[in-house]
């Protein structure tokens, strides 16, 4: 009997161990068990993606449109373009003070696998310049089999009183932007 407690320890290590031991496992099985569901893209925003080859299209929304063009070799995908905002977002501001785009990737299911930037330029005066350039080099996901862009920005107005317009774009279903 002492063998066994001099590599097992007493009981009430071992009571502590198995508590400890069960606990650990029970949250592995709830979080592998759980139903939890991966963020998809919404059907409506989803862009294929080709599985090696070259590759262009636009993207176009009320606040700017997306001109693009990429290579797929394997898992390196090139991507470049422009974006060139709105006659409504030139319209109605005169600068955006800030504006993140970017580029999410989801397998054939539209699950979502990664999201890479692609630009984010500081400030942007829409009277003097309306659209801004991107490139990038990515390494993508295997199982990549359809893309959507994704950008948030802010906006603003001449004069006084002109308060800041927040404005995004966000292709992932449940979300409500």
């Amino acid at each position: 009997m002492r063998r066994y407690q001099r590599h097992f320890g007493n009981g009430r290590f071992r009571l502590v161990g198995m508590i400890v031991l069960l606990t650990a496992a029970s949250v592995l099985f709830h979080g592998a068990f759980s139903g939890a569901v991966a963020k998809q893209l919404r059907q409506s925003s989803q862009i294929p993606v080709i599985a090696a080859g070259q590759q262009g299209g636009q993207y176009s929304t009320e606040y700017f449109s997306v001109t693009y063009s990429y290579t797929r070799v394997a898992d390196v995908f090139k991507i470049s373009g422009t974006v060139q905002f709105s006659d409504m977002t030139q319209q109605n501001w005169n600068t955006v003070q800030s504006f993140y785009l970017g580029l999410v990737f989801a397998d054939n299911q539209g699950n979502v696998l990664q999201e890479h930037g692609l630009s984010t330029p500081g400030f942007v005066n829409l009277t003097e310049q309306a659209s801004v350039p991107f490139k990038n080099t990515i390494s993508i996901p295997a199982g990549t089999a359809f893309m959507a862009f994704k950008a948030t920005g802010q906006a603003i107005g001449d004069g006084p009183g002109n308060d800041p317009t927040p404005f995004w774009v966000d292709p992932i279903k449940g979300l409500n932007w």
